[in-house]
């Protein structure tokens, strides 16, 4: 679960070769203390502004923990985590969480992804439901898949040659961090990926969407408007992210980095590889507010 009341330290990934897209939008974080909701909500806002002021506003608001023996007498779904970033339009966080704080950043660099990922979130936290009087015990399967995804999801986009070279491959291909000149590049869009990597752990697995471009990636800041762009497309798609899977397995290494063969498809993904993930992320961040 997310931790509050963590010490601050302002040079948070800072260096770190796969953090390097998010660090123009990280300079505004980093701060004498740990930064507060208002903060998150500036940052959120001054990219939606500029990159896509047609998407909806948010804002985030710190959440206070219930107590453990707090009980509901009834559903509210606008009280739900997703319920209220679709339709409150507010993110709850808590107080000094660099799990949230990494969420906020995600909200930032992922302007239309994370918006379209919540609504969808919340249209099947409303099937999941129905008319029950309480949450169901056993999440379904697209509510996996889209939570995996928005915690432990890296974006990767792909053009000529190295997408055919990618396409062809049976084993492990290695990657450069940031190098759009090379024909590909990761971007982390799982928070609490982000967050594992400030932790300090040199070993990751992460489920990967592939994007494939027919044209040379861009260098800058426009590359995280285009993976947005591609990637909100790909959620927006009922067909997709129906249980969990990817489309390759992204693994990081200490300083190596690299993206497992192609899989088959979403629904084709190794039980393995599934189960992994799924104990390491699909329960994670379904709080209530």
């Amino acid at each position: 679960m997310p931790k509050s009341g963590q010490a601050w330290d302002p040079t948070f990934l800072l260096g770190h070769p796969l953090f390097e897209v998010f660090e123009p939008l990280a300079r505004d974080l980093r701060g004498t203390t740990f930064p507060s909701a208002e903060q998150f909500t500036q940052l959120a806002e001054s990219q939606r502004t500029a990159r896509a002021p047609e998407a909806a506003s948010l804002r985030f608001s710190h959440l206070e923990r219930k107590p453990r023996r707090h009980k509901r007498t009834q559903l509210i779904l606008h009280e739900l985590y997703d319920g209220s970033i679709h339709l409150k339009r507010q993110v709850p966080c808590l107080s000094c969480s660099y799990h949230d704080l990494f969420n906020a950043l995600s909200f930032s660099a992922f302007v239309h992804s994370k918006r379209v990922l919540h609504e969808r979130q919340f249209r099947a936290l409303e099937q999941w439901v129905g008319d029950l009087p309480q949450l169901p015990g056993k999440r379904t399967r697209e509510q996996d898949a889209l939570t995996i995804f928005d915690e432990g999801g890296v974006v990767l986009l792909m053009a000529e040659p190295f997408l055919s070279h990618w396409r062809a491959s049976t084993e492990a291909s290695p990657i450069p961090p940031f190098a759009p000149g090379s024909g590909v590049v990761p971007l982390l869009f799982g928070h609490a990926l982000l967050e594992h990597l400030f932790e300090g752990h040199s070993q990751v697995r992460a489920s990967a969407v592939v994007i494939e471009l027919d044209a040379p990636l861009p260098s800058g800041a426009t590359i995280l408007d285009l993976a947005d762009c591609y990637l909100a497309a790909r959620l927006s798609d009922p067909s997709e992210f129906t249980q969990p899977g990817a489309d390759g397995i992204f693994f990081m290494d200490q300083t190596e980095f690299s993206i497992g063969p192609p899989k088959p498809s979403w629904s084709a993904w190794h039980p393995g590889d599934r189960e992994a993930f799924q104990s390491r992320y699909a329960q994670l961040d379904h709080r209530q507010v």
